[in-house]
């Protein structure tokens, strides 16, 4: 078997694993972002007058903390999401300096 041959089904075999592990995992940022955006939905539905609304005297109302810790997962899941693609970036770069 001549080797370029056996290269070049080798590379296509592994850029195909590679491609189908980055769906996989832009599939399931695209799952998280929709079930954040869903939290923010629901939020949005209670109205003014919800007793978690409610404030104490120099305190937040749950609902603040809630919005707060949506915010939060948003933008944790943000930076992830990006800090995931640059390493793929960085992978795929290695992967072909190597070869």
């Amino acid at each position: 078997m001549d080797i370029y041959v056996f290269l070049k089904s080798w590379l296509g075999l592994e850029s195909y694993s590679f491609d189908k592990y980055i769906d996989f995992v832009e599939n399931n940022f695209q799952s998280t972002f929709s079930e954040v955006e869903e939290k923010f939905k629901e939020l949005e539905k209670i109205p003014e007058d919800d007793p978690i609304k409610e404030r104490e005297e120099n305190h937040q109302s749950f609902y603040d903390h809630l919005v707060d810790s949506a915010i939060e997962e948003h933008y944790e899941y943000n930076v992830f999401q990006q800090r995931y693609r640059y390493s793929v970036i960085i992978q795929l770069f290695i992967f072909l300096k190597l070869k």
